[in-house]
């Protein structure tokens, strides 16, 4: 997921994370996995606020991945 710049903070992110997170519920998921480059505080801070936990970090090519992973509460209805 990314938003280009002269759309963020209008809660775009947000609200395509939410689709996407009703979607995947409806579907039984529970919990999925997100990253973002080390680099990229916005994402970092976006995933913190999300509910997202730290699960693990790995050198990539074009530098360090931050990997995060989201528990879901799944509606047994």
């Amino acid at each position: 997921l990314k938003v280009i710049p002269n759309a963020q903070g209008k809660g775009v992110g947000s609200a395509l994370l939410n689709s996407f997170e009703k979607e995947i519920q409806q579907q039984k998921f529970s919990f999925y996995m997100s990253s973002t480059e080390e680099s990229n505080d916005e994402g970092i801070s976006f995933h913190q606020k999300k509910g997202f936990c730290e699960s693990g970090r790995l050198n990539m090519p074009h530098g360090k991945e931050i990997f995060f992973q989201k528990q879901l509460i799944i509606d047994e209805k």
